[in-house]
């Protein structure tokens, strides 16, 4: 409790510097409320943190500083294709650099279909429907429960159709070496307006993002989404009960506007994180997989794809792919 205290005494100066600096810069047109509110919301995101601490020393969660983890933040219907190759990634990974989270549309899973030495942490399951808001609604559940474990730095979103391109070990070190957020951004723009004019009475036009669900945070940005999520909620909610129409796709617009608002914009890299092929491009949904081996990994990772989506529960799985992402015993326990 007095680390949380010390926190609580450093925000409060914090706050009299800000109402200082504003009282000395009112002359100053540039000066702008949207950033020093941002500059609350960075000092609010400690404290969630500190606080964020004690809450999971009461859960038995430990601080894990020599070992930061990567919390793997699954949705799913209730499990996820390919148990087989998540059994292969995760087969050897050291236990102390991951956390498994799910979120299932199947409220009645207790556990993941596959083998991992760390617990699968089931969160209460929302209801969810394609383009609905239950979707960012699960996606927030996600990171709220896993921000409150210090240890998970790195927050990665995986549908139950998604596969690994690399070994644990190999993904663990180049999301631990990348600080940034990893966003795919189309490079166009094309499809924000006006599907989600809506949320120009949430943020700026220029602050509006429409993004790939699947994406990586890291721990600052996830403290702001947890810090921000009850606004945006109940904005969203608002625009829903009063009649606003094609109020949809919240996946795939709200987690980037919500960074883009709070003018984390420079701390976000524009980068695939899941491979998907869309033949055509102006189909529905991508096309979907049913083998996967080595070549077709390679030709995914020229982008810097991390993950591979859609494969099929029945595609099959040659070995040579398996090899690649499979960890060698005498390097995870490092």
């Amino acid at each position: 409790m007095e680390s949380v205290n010390r926190t609580l005494f450093n925000l409060a100066m914090a706050i009299q510097f800000i109402f200082i600096f504003c009282l000395f810069s009112s002359a100053n047109r540039y000066v702008s409320i949207n950033k020093i509110e941002n500059m609350c919301y960075f000092l609010d995101c400690q404290l969630s943190n500190q606080l964020a601490v004690k809450a999971g020393e009461g859960l038995g969660i430990k601080d894990s500083k020599q070992h930061p983890k990567i919390a793997f933040l699954f949705l799913v219907v209730d499990k996820v294709n390919n148990p087989q190759v998540w059994d292969t990634f995760f087969q050897n990974a050291d236990a102390r650099k991951y956390s498994v989270y799910f979120h299932s549309k199947n409220k009645d899973v207790d556990s993941l279909n596959f083998r991992s030495v760390n617990q699968h942490i089931h969160i209460e399951t929302i209801p969810t429907e394609w383009g609905g808001i239950g979707l960012w609604l699960a996606m927030s559940s996600l990171l709220n429960n896993s921000f409150v474990d210090q240890g998970n730095q790195r927050f990665v979103f995986l549908s139950q159709a998604c596969i690994p391109l690399y070994s644990f070990n190999e993904l663990y070190e180049m999301l631990l070496r990348q600080g940034n957020s990893m966003i795919e951004i189309p490079q166009s723009g094309d499809g924000i307006f006006p599907r989600y004019n809506y949320l120009r009475r949430y943020a700026r036009e220029d602050q509006i993002l429409k993004h790939c669900q699947w994406l990586i945070l890291n721990r600052i940005h996830t403290g702001m989404l947890v810090q921000e999520h009850e606004r945006a909620k109940r904005f969203l909610l608002e625009e829903i009960e009063y009649g606003t129409p094609n109020v949809y796709f919240q996946d795939e617009a709200v987690i980037g506007t919500m960074l883009y608002k709070l003018g984390q914009r420079n701390m976000i890299t524009h980068q695939c994180v899941t491979y998907t092929k869309w033949d055509p491009p102006t189909s529905a949904s991508p096309i979907q997989y049913q083998r996967v081996d080595k070549t077709l990994v390679q030709t995914a990772r020229v982008g810097g794809c991390l993950f591979l989506r859609k494969v099929g529960p029945d595609a099959e799985i040659i070995d040579d792919y398996l090899q690649l992402i499979r960890n060698r015993k005498s390097i995870t326990n490092s």
